[in-house]
């Protein structure tokens, strides 16, 4: 991305938040490491350490980036039932399948 970007241009990216605030993931992470404690080794809280602003950050200034800032995009997810909320883990996708 740097070397594509001219002068002062703006690099972005984002990162789950895997660890803490995507808070449905890590409901399902810490049910499945209490049930299967193999499963805490799939915990993409774990696994990715870039989902922590810290890390990401560290990541572009590594790359050579200056001025790197971090911040929270907060999306709100509603759930209209349980059904709702578990039908996107069926589709075998990701690593909540496996």
């Amino acid at each position: 991305m740097k070397r594509a970007t001219r002068g002062a241009g703006t690099v972005a990216a984002y990162d789950w938040d895997y660890a803490g605030e995507m808070q449905m993931m890590r409901h399902f992470w810490n049910a499945a490491g209490a049930l299967d404690p193999t499963a805490v080794e799939l915990d993409e809280g774990r696994r990715f350490p870039t989902c922590h602003p810290d890390p990401l950050a560290d990541l572009f200034r590594g790359a050579g980036q200056r001025e790197v800032e971090t911040r929270a995009i907060e999306v709100p997810t509603v759930f209209k039932d349980f059904e709702d909320y578990w039908s996107p883990f069926l589709v075998g996708l990701g690593a909540t399948v496996g």
